[in-house]
């Protein structure tokens, strides 16, 4: 009902295109239930450099972009690959270039930390461990939840570039309720609609 310029709702409205975008690292296809926006290899800065930025991106392939500067370089982009096998969690094999997807989920999402079970109301896209940058590089490489189910390894990662390790759970006597030197499970968690 409309009124005096203002709107009267009498009922339940649900609004539309409230959903999120988010990547699901370590594999190239969309989960059950989203929606695939595009698919790629993720990139990132050189481990062992303190330039370039911290967030890994997946890239889509297929548009080259226009010729760079050649030996001037600039914010240098390196395939992100997995790293030694001495530090890689359950499912995620060593020098592998991981696979992404960039994906449209129809209600809210968020990167769950130390369970790979979702709250109620809330289902796991994917499942997965905590990756991110080896704890004694000079590089910065922020930390994301790899997919180690659905893992693609179908890429070899011979020459290292960004590099991903497993993410360990360390010195937690402070706080007493954590296991030490566990890797941290994770989990990409929607919101049911």
């Amino acid at each position: 009902v409309f009124q005096g310029g203002n709107v009267e709702v009498v009922g339940k409205v649900k609004a539309n295109n409230i959903g999120s975008v988010f990547t699901r690292w370590g594999n190239a296809t969309a989960p059950e239930g989203t929606t695939l926006l595009y698919s790629g290899f993720g990139f990132s800065g050189y481990y062992n450099r303190s330039g370039s930025g911290a967030n890994p991106i997946c890239v889509k392939a297929g548009d080259p972009g226009a010729p760079g500067p050649g030996s001037l370089y600039g914010d240098l982009l390196y395939p992100l690959g997995t790293g030694d096998a001495r530090r890689m969690p359950p499912g995620i094999p060593a020098k592998t270039e991981i696979k992404c997807a960039v994906s449209y989920a129809e209600g809210p999402s968020f990167e769950m930390w130390g369970s790979d079970t979702c709250p109620t109301g809330w289902r796991a896209a994917y499942t997965g461990y905590g990756m991110g940058n080896y704890y004694l590089r000079e590089g910065q490489l922020n930390r994301h939840c790899v997919d180690n189910i659905a893992f693609d390894s179908s890429v070899a990662n011979p020459n290292w570039g960004a590099i991903w390790e497993g993410t360990v759970l360390r010195a937690n006597t402070d706080v007493g309720i954590y296991e030490t030197d566990r890797y941290v499970k994770c989990a990409l968690c929607v919101k049911d609609q």
